[in-house]
């Protein structure tokens, strides 16, 4: 049997929080041979991402991952003079009525506005994605791009795109409340999965 990926990204995501702490069943068979010492490989070289994403990576693996010379000759985004950055902003989230999920009207507005900015840098539409960790803020990133009319963006959420990659993206973290609770973002598998998805 070979296994091949990341056994700390690729954790299963349970729908019910409790039973995933309480029987570790947010622990992958992958996860389960590596805690066990199992012979393995782990990757030295990293092809995808441009040095200024990789260096956020050191913070989730206990060994040191080199750049391939390759990602140091990536192209500046047009029309950004920084190719990674946060924004901060102090907008608080929303509570959908009937459910559990969180939206930032804010965020969903100001990422449709930021991909519209792209656009007109001649970035094409399927060289970016916006990932989010809420249901809800994926939905309302769809409807706000629509009522902006721009062309189709993929978006989706972080336990969605496990595995893929694209040249821009965007994450909308949703989270901004009085409290400080950060919901999925404790989650150390999502977050490292959404930092390592650009290139």
């Amino acid at each position: 049997l070979i296994l091949i990926g990341d056994h700390v990204q690729l954790r299963p995501n349970p729908a019910v929080y409790k039973l995933a702490r309480n029987y570790n069943l947010d622990v992958s068979l992958f996860e389960r041979l590596i805690n066990n010492n199992i012979d393995r490989v782990m990757l030295t070289c990293q092809h995808r991402m441009r040095p200024e994403i990789s260096v956020l990576m050191k913070h989730f693996y206990d060994h040191p991952i080199k750049d391939h010379e390759n990602v140091e000759k990536f192209e500046n985004i047009n029309g950004l003079n920084k190719n990674i950055f946060f924004i901060n902003h102090n907008q608080l989230e929303k509570k959908i009525e009937d459910g559990t999920t969180k939206v930032n009207t804010f965020e969903a507005r100001f990422i449709a506005k930021f991909c519209g900015y792209l656009l007109k840098q001649s970035i094409q539409p399927e060289n970016i994605t916006v990932l989010t960790m809420y249901l809800g803020q994926m939905a309302e990133i769809k409807k706000t791009m629509k009522d902006l009319h721009l062309p189709k963006i993929k978006c989706t959420t972080v336990d969605n795109y496990q595995g893929e990659e694209n040249d821009v993206i965007i994450l909308s973290c949703v989270r901004s409340n009085l409290e400080g609770k950060i919901g999925f973002l404790e989650v150390t598998n999502r977050v490292c999965v959404a930092l390592s998805r650009a290139k």
